[in-house]
Formats: C-alpha cells, structure tokens, sequence
C-alpha cells in the first residue's frame, strides 16, 4: 500500500526543499515526487509558452475550466498510481480535487509549509525557478497570490496533520523533514500492519 505525503503551502515556502529533505529521511525504502506542476509544464512546452508564474497560473485555470474540475488532479492520480516507490509526495495542493486525491489513499499525510510573505518573495527573487521570478516585485508577487490557484492554500494548511513555519534557515527544515519521516515511517508501518 503506498502512503502519500501530500504538501501544501505558498510559492517559496520550501515544499520543494521540504520534499528533498523528505526523500532523504527515508532512505532506503524510496520517496518518489510528484510535481502538479509537470503537467503544466508540458502543457507550455507544447505552444512554446514560457514557464511564468502568470502562464502556470492560467495553464491550471484553463484545463480545469475547459476539461472540468479536477483535471489536473486525475492526471496527477495517474502518475502516483504509477509510481513504485512506497512513499509518494504530491506537491503542490492548489485544489479541492488535490485534496480529495490525496485523501482517498488509507494512508496519507498533509503537510503545510509555510512562511511570511516577505521572506517568501526573497527567495522566489534569490532562485528564479520561474522566468519571471528575479523580475517579480513585491506588488505583483502579492497580486499573484489572490489568483484562483492560490487561494485555498492556508485553508488547506490549517487541515495540515503537521505546520512548518519556514522563517529560518535550511537545516531547520531538514530537521523537520527528517522528524516528519521519522514519525511518518513509524505510523504508516503500523497502518501496514493493520
């Protein structure tokens, strides 16, 4: 049976960092990472679009609102399906559908990470995963947040079986990481147990 992880949390919160952490922590039994962004990113790649904040944004919109909701939640469905690793990290949640695929496994774990705006916004600037990211104000990174994609998120978070502040520095999360692995090994082994 495969325990999914589920993490949610702002753009720079650390969930990636987190999940990095994560498939550390549980070594040797295998973490695999399921990006929700992946599709979007193919999605562009085919109309030669660029990977902005804004055209991921919209992408996720547009299937949802042409395909129905939780579009991108099947095909995300999908991918965890596939995978053959026992511990799967859905990242990131966006949606009710998200929600509602990671809670249909027995076993499954929501994490929040989460951490002030501001500190949020420095280090979307410092990493430029994005292509427009170093060019993002602190205006548009807030506008960014009040789209439809991003709405859910703390209501989500506060439904979170664990809250990480990420305010700090990058071994504070790893130890977070490894604390959540740790406890998570031990509960979904007795959930296997059952």
């Amino acid at each position: 049976m495969k325990a999914i992880i589920g993490v949610v949390g702002e753009n720079g919160a650390g969930k990636e960092t987190f999940i990095t952490a994560l498939a550390e922590a549980l070594k040797p039994e295998g973490l695999c990472h399921i990006r929700t962004v992946a599709p979007l990113h193919e999605i562009l790649d085919i109309f030669c679009l660029k990977h902005t904040r804004h055209n991921l944004q919209s992408a996720a919109i547009a299937v949802d609102d042409t395909f129905g909701k939780g579009t991108l939640a099947r095909a995300i469905q999908s991918r965890i399906d596939m995978a053959t690793e026992p511990y799967v990290a859905y990242d990131c949640i966006r949606w009710q559908a998200d929600m509602d695929t990671i809670m249909s496994f027995p076993c499954h774990r929501i994490v929040y990470v989460t951490a002030d705006v501001l500190v949020r916004w420095r280090r979307t600037k410092a990493r430029g995963e994005k292509e427009d990211e170093s060019r993002t104000t602190f205006r548009q990174f807030v506008a960014a947040e009040a789209r439809q994609t991003e709405t859910l998120i703390r209501e989500f978070g506060a439904q979170a079986d664990m809250t990480i502040v990420n305010n700090g520095g990058i071994e504070h999360l790893r130890r977070e990481a490894r604390t959540f692995g740790e406890l998570w090994i031990k509960s979904s082994a007795r959930k296997k147990a059952r």
